[in-house]
């Protein structure tokens, strides 16, 4: 009888917020849009300007900085404000921002203002925004939708790789930026304006008073182990996931694949990501979700070692790409989920802000220490070498996180369960 309850909450769930979900996914898209695009853009900006790669990629520098600082603040706003506002606001500044790149003209200090512009705008449009909104109404079917809302940024990777190398080949990369950028703004507004919303935001228009809300204050959650077993988990794994992900063309292509066949596979990096979340949210519902995400995190060792191979086929090529995006997918997801597990709802924008930190540091250094690897090797070989015991540690350290206090009260029931069936 208690395991037929939590389905139909579930259903319930379903039923009165599926479309703030679908709006949640798309909206989570745009944030992808200038991630997934620089890989098609790289060439283009290095013919045009002379630049090396490591400076092309060095405005991720600026972004990290800016969301070290930010992120924490945008997470208060969020709190207090509701994450509709932000959103809204996020959406049309990011497209503005995005837009403006098709001014760059090869000054790289110029290059970097650009940068700081778009990282101040992207942070109303990151993880917290999206992810709070859902959790908010979501309880016991929380994982699935936020599998489902996060799978928006693996949705980018699998279209704008494949669209943006579509219209810089027939609008060149000026008038391709205005494209992608104001483009995609203009529709997700839309779809952001009419179906995205919070709890707090749906009481507020019904005037109806907010329910309390469990969970940690930021002082708290800052106190416990757990987040920092998280955040530095995640930092030296997410460093290598970015690097992967904005030089995923480059890293094909040096492969020895053609241009066309090299898009083609890092399309399917996106959609390899969808598979990670959904597994990972369906899987942290039944096993424990520490080990899971350990599990998770050990995959890209895999994609190391294939890639280390000399000559590798298309097929060995498409095979590695497939454990790193399945990896990719999850760990967004699995730490948006363990942060709502192990610290409640109570301060989640702002904890998570904090948390973020280390997700922001590997996006700044992930792709530029991979830019700058290929500067000085000629290759990517050093950046897989690295990549095996990088991955294998950061595994190892999610085992250590342990279990969120609700899987440890349920633990010694799961265990008699066990033991029956035995």
């Amino acid at each position: 009888m208690q395991q037929n309850s939590p389905h139909t909450t579930a259903a319930a769930e379903w039923r009165a917020h599926w479309p703030l979900v679908l709006a949640s996914m798309l909206g989570f898209t745009m944030i992808g849009v200038a991630n997934f695009s620089l890989g098609p853009f790289m060439a283009p900006l290095e013919k045009a300007f002379g630049w090396s790669r490591s400076e092309v990629t060095s405005g991720f520098t600026i972004y990290a900085i800016t969301c070290v600082v930010c992120q924490p603040i945008v997470g208060r706003m969020i709190d207090r404000l509701g994450p509709r506002r932000i959103a809204l606001v996020g959406l049309a500044s990011t497209g503005c921002a995005l837009s403006l790149f098709a001014t760059a003209n090869g000054s790289l200090i110029g290059w970097l203002l650009l940068w700081l512009i778009y990282s101040l705008a992207a942070q109303l449009i990151l993880t917290p925004v999206w992810s709070a909104a859902v959790a908010s109404e979501f309880e016991a079917g929380r994982g699935l939708a936020l599998a489902l809302t996060l799978s928006g940024a693996a949705l980018a990777g699998a279209v704008v790789p494949i669209v943006s190398t579509l219209v810089i080949d027939t609008f060149g990369w000026r008038k391709a930026y205005p494209i992608l950028g104001g483009g995609s703004a203009a529709f997700l507004l839309v779809i952001t304006w009419f179906l995205f919303y919070s709890r707090r935001d749906r009481l507020r228009r019904s005037r109806s008073e907010a329910a309390a809300v469990d969970g940690m204050s930021t002082r708290e959650a800052l106190h416990s182990p757990a987040f920092w077993k998280i955040a530095v988990a995640m930092l030296g794994s997410f460093s290598l996931i970015m690097a992967f992900s904005i030089h995923m063309m480059p890293i094909l292509t040096h492969a020895g694949l053609s241009r066309d066949k090299a898009a083609l596979i890092a399309g399917s990096y996106g959609l390899l990501g969808v598979v990670g979340k959904f597994s990972y949210g369906l899987l942290a519902n039944r096993f424990s979700a520490q080990i899971v995400a350990a599990g998770m995190l050990i995959l890209p060792v895999v994609t190391c070692a294939l890639l280390m191979m000399p000559h590798a086929s298309v097929a060995t090529c498409l095979v590695a790409i497939s454990f790193v995006g399945v990896s990719s997918g999850a760990q967004l997801q699995l730490v948006v989920y363990l942060t709502t597990r192990h610290f409640g709802m109570r301060s989640f924008g702002t904890i998570f802000g904090f948390i973020s930190w280390a997700l922001t540091i590997a996006t700044g250094i992930g792709p530029v220490l991979a830019g700058r690897i290929y500067d000085k090797t000629g290759s990517y070989q050093l950046l897989m070498m690295a990549g095996i015991p990088l991955s294998a540690l950061a595994s190892l350290l999610m085992l250590w996180v342990g279990d969120y206090p609700e899987a440890r009260a349920a633990r010694p029931l799961a265990y008699q369960r066990g033991s029956a069936s035995a």
